[in-house]
């Protein structure tokens, strides 16, 4: 494959990354604190503990150029992929009506996000990839920004009592663990990836950075949000006070956070695509895609059932990610043995 078209292990790393950011910025951190409450802070200490051992053991498994997946394996993540993209359009959607757009429909925004993530998929992985490298640094730099702008914010008395509820509030430490699990989607673009690209070393460094942004994340939620709150994130942009200029800050934050979900829901759809069509991209499909990940998003009759269905969807995706590659690469091993 030619420099032109080879991914660098930066631009997968921003891949990686950008996955991980979304999910805080829509239900994830609600579901942290509500299982954790004051012991949030070590329950995700937990779940990155939890997440390290799963991503070094599958990234340990794979050669450096990734995973290749037969027939039926491949149709088993492209569903799973398909699933995880309608729930996610529903979310993205709920998070634009509470924020932006509270008189429009959140189907009428699931359809106009769809539409335009087509549109995206049809330019081709290369460019979604290479897209990443300029979004999620801007994201991230406005993540410090709002970060830094509710450290006076910060309630120390938060993390009392220290381990919340005791042992209940670390149960489903399993289950968020999942939280890491598109770091494996990495594996699947090994022949993307330029002839120095290494998938371990992209999945490791990106779960250094994600963990660190998980962790400032839940941290400042927990010490600075008082109130339940279905998208805390917002609430911290909500908490950053310059003048009279307060209510475009809030815009500009949102837009920049749409932009990264219009990332990742792009690069979802081209995989699942590229999976379907042994790694190229039909452009026939996309629109069927586009249609079937709508109609699941539309399943969800409240943001209660949203969220028991993402919460769901969290063991899937450990099964999914987690335990099915590493029987693959044990079964490959062994055959050649």
């Amino acid at each position: 494959m030619n420099k032109a078209t080879a991914f660098s292990e930066k631009e997968l790393i921003f891949v990686v990354v950008n996955s991980i950011i979304t999910k805080l910025y829509l239900l994830y951190p609600k579901t942290v604190i509500s299982y954790g409450k004051s012991a949030s802070i070590l329950l995700t200490l937990s779940v990155i503990a939890v997440g390290y051992i799963f991503v070094f053991t599958v990234a340990s498994l794979f050669n450096k150029r990734g995973l290749k997946l037969n027939k039926i394996t491949s149709i088993i993540i492209a569903l799973t992929l398909i699933c995880i993209s309608g729930l996610f359009l529903r979310s993205v959607s709920e998070s634009i009506n509470i924020t932006l757009l509270p008189n429009i429909s959140v189907h009428l925004i699931s359809l106009f996000f769809i539409t335009g993530v087509c549109i995206a998929v049809y330019s081709g992985l290369k460019a979604i990839v290479r897209s990443h490298a300029v979004i999620v640094p801007i994201t991230l730099t406005v993540t410090l920004i709002m970060l830094l702008s509710n450290i006076k914010h910060i309630n120390i008395n938060n993390i009392y009592p220290v381990f919340g509820d005791g042992i209940s509030s670390f149960t489903p430490v399993f289950m968020l663990s999942s939280y890491f699990s598109d770091f494996f989607l990495v594996t699947l673009i090994s022949k993307y990836m330029s002839k120095n690209t290494n998938a371990k070393k992209v999945i490791i460094k990106g779960f250094a950075v994600s963990s660190v942004i998980l962790l400032l994340m839940i941290s400042f939620i927990l010490l600075t949000i008082n109130e339940s709150t279905i998208i805390p994130v917002y609430k911290l942009a909500q908490n950053i006070g310059v003048g009279s200029y307060t209510p475009r800050l809030e815009v500009i934050y949102s837009f920049v956070w749409f932009l990264s979900f219009y990332l990742n829901f792009s690069f979802i759809i081209c995989m699942c695509n590229n999976l379907l069509c042994s790694g190229k991209t039909n452009k026939k499909l996309i629109i069927p895609l586009a249609l079937v990940s709508f109609a699941i998003s539309i399943l969800p009759k409240n943001t209660n059932q949203l969220e028991m269905s993402l919460n769901a969807l969290m063991y899937v995706r450990i099964a999914v990610f987690y335990i099915l590659p590493v029987v693959i690469m044990l079964f490959k091993r062994r055959q050649k043995i």
